[in-house]
């Protein structure tokens, strides 16, 4: 079996496709500069490789400045050591889910994002960066691993990443702020300083805080969260997408403001769209963010009985609640029958 890809298309500038769905990398353990300088891709599929062996993915695409999509999603890197270079220079590429690697032997990454220069967002979530280098050294292995990714907005990450990555993701943009809250973090320091999983963007607007459903009146998704922009425009609102059913605006003029200083916007829903997800997207001018992972009522019903602990006068109320519902859907769809 074969155990080195290294340089196998190496400086190919004139490869604009390529088929390797019939190759076997389940042996290989250095695919170092494979793709290097193929600057005539712009597709690369290789969701068929084996890379359970792979120590070292040095400068794998490096240098692929017209690769705008790119599947990489059957990697396992749990053996891998260098990931350094990876994606230099891939110029073209906006957006890396690698949430799916796994590192625990990850010790090199420098300049593995470097002049990636429309990079908007960048998913390492589930990284684990404790044998790499100290930052602050000299022959750190974390040197200019974001330099000129100019455009890069989100990251997604967690505390071992951050505690490696702190000085080089500060030296990208000084001020972060999580996305899920709006904890403003100011410079290394603070970064290094996040323990849990957060998604950090470089400028905030609005930020998603919490919902929950209501039955007064009628069934009632309600989506919380904080508004940043001091100045947002006149017709900002909250467009929340009912399936493919239909699309409900609530100007932020409409909303309600509570206790804890979060806009609380409604979306009232009927029996026949109990099953239909909601997307919730916030809209100021241009700029929009939109609330991941959408739910339906019966998800958010089935993820509260999931969770729920019986005991407390809280958690009773809650299933007494989600048993109305049942019981609303059900009279209301006879109703209708």
């Amino acid at each position: 079996k074969v155990t080195d890809m290294s340089y196998m298309f190496r400086n190919c500038s004139s490869l604009q496709s390529l088929d390797l769905s019939s190759f076997n990398t389940s042996a290989v353990n250095d695919f170092s500069f494979m793709f290097c300088s193929c600057t005539g891709l712009t597709e690369l599929d290789l969701g068929n490789f084996n890379t359970t062996a792979a120590t070292t993915m040095t400068a794998m695409f490096m240098g692929c400045s017209s690769l705008t999509s790119l599947n990489i999603s059957s990697f396992k890197t749990a053996s891998v050591e260098s990931l350094d270079n990876m994606f230099r220079s891939c110029s073209a590429l906006t957006e890396l889910d690698l949430s799916h690697f796994e590192t625990p032997a990850l010790k090199d990454v420098h300049m593995m994002f470097m002049d990636c220069t429309n990079l908007k967002k960048l998913d390492i979530s589930s990284w684990n960066c404790d044998k790499v280098r100290d930052p602050s050294s000299s022959t750190a292995d974390t040197i200019n691993a974001f330099n000129n990714c100019t455009s890069l907005e989100e990251i997604r990450a967690n505390g071992s990443v951050m505690k490696k990555l702190a000085k080089v993701i500060a030296q990208t943009n000084s001020v972060w702020y999580n996305k899920d809250n709006g904890t403003k973090y100011d410079g290394e320091a603070q970064l290094k300083g996040i323990d849990d999983n957060v998604t950090l963007v470089k400028s905030l607007i609005f930020a998603f805080n919490s919902k929950n459903l209501a039955l007064d009146s009628a069934l009632a998704f309600k989506f919380y969260g904080y508004l940043y922009d001091e100045n947002p425009a006149q017709d900002a609102y909250m467009e929340f997408k009912i399936g493919n059913i239909r699309t409900v605006n609530v100007p932020l003029k409409d909303a309600v403001k509570d206790d804890k200083g979060r806009y609380v916007f409604t979306c009232y829903l009927n029996v026949l769209e109990l099953d239909e997800k909601i997307e919730a997207i916030f809209h100021d001018g241009e700029i929009t963010v939109e609330r991941e992972n959408p739910l339906s009522v019966t998800d958010y019903l089935d993820l509260v009985l999931a969770n729920h602990q019986s005991g407390s006068d809280e958690d009773e109320k809650t299933v007494n609640l989600i048993n109305a519902i049942s019981n609303y859907a059900h009279y209301a769809q006879l109703a209708l029958d």
